[in-house]
């Protein structure tokens, strides 16, 4: 497989602008590859570590999608044992930004 950010470069290039951070979380939270234009918070970072290790992911849910209130989105994508979890911009193009990461990191990532 390639590298984790070989694969996130080609989500940011291919997003044009509608991401605007990519992490790739190990299950028990540390970062195994990132891009970001600024430091991601270490608030931010703890809530998403609290959500994966959370009861939600280990059963049948794929992918979290998660609305905040200034309308951008944060999404977290289970691929094996690992989490790509990616902010958009506000009011992004969703459609296309599961497209882009069902095509480079494969699975079940839908609207």
């Amino acid at each position: 497989m390639k590298s984790w950010e070989t694969l996130i470069k080609r989500v940011l290039v291919e997003s044009r602008k509608d991401i605007e951070w990519i992490i790739v979380l190990s299950s028990n939270g540390d970062v195994l590859g990132k891009f970001s234009p600024r430091d991601i918070s270490e608030e931010t970072l703890n809530e998403i570590i609290k959500i994966i290790k959370s009861e939600i992911f280990p059963h049948n849910i794929k992918h979290v999608d998660i609305m905040l209130e200034d309308e951008s989105h944060i999404i977290i994508v289970k691929k094996g044992k690992e989490y790509i979890v990616s902010k958009t911009r506000v009011k992004p193009n969703l459609g296309k930004i599961y497209v882009i990461l069902r095509k480079i990191f494969g699975g079940e990532v839908s609207e």
